[in-house]
């Protein structure tokens, strides 16, 4: 009650109770920041490195489970060949790429 006549007597302005409402609002927004936002912007910034850096030789595995060898570059796109027997090649964005798989793992699905 006392804040009520507190309120009405200094017309109704009181900066630090506007203050005290306001600090759980920034505090929660720093915590979903710290909590979400800042760890997905940083794995959007590691895949993207990943995509820019995505050569000749490369063996990829594509957004839908492809497993592939790059054959040749350009600005977006990326010519992978998915049977080396055959010689079946595809145009692919590098969007579509999912992951770079490692020199020494194998590409067939097997455990090293």
């Amino acid at each position: 009650m006392q804040n009520l006549f507190v309120l009405a007597e200094t017309g109704g302005t009181n900066t630090n109770a506007m203050l005290a409402a306001f600090f759980p609002f920034v505090l929660m927004f720093v915590v979903l920041y710290m909590l979400m936002i800042r760890p997905q912007r940083k794995k959007e910034q590691e895949r993207k490195k990943m995509i820019d850096e995505v050569k000749k030789g490369d063996k990829i595995v594509t957004i839908g489970g492809i497993y592939a060898t790059v054959v040749s570059t350009k600005d977006e796109d990326l010519i992978i060949k998915i049977d080396p027997a055959k010689e079946v090649c595809v145009k692919l964005t590098r969007s579509g790429v999912h992951r770079v798989i490692a020199s020494d793992q194998k590409t067939d699905g097997s455990k090293p």
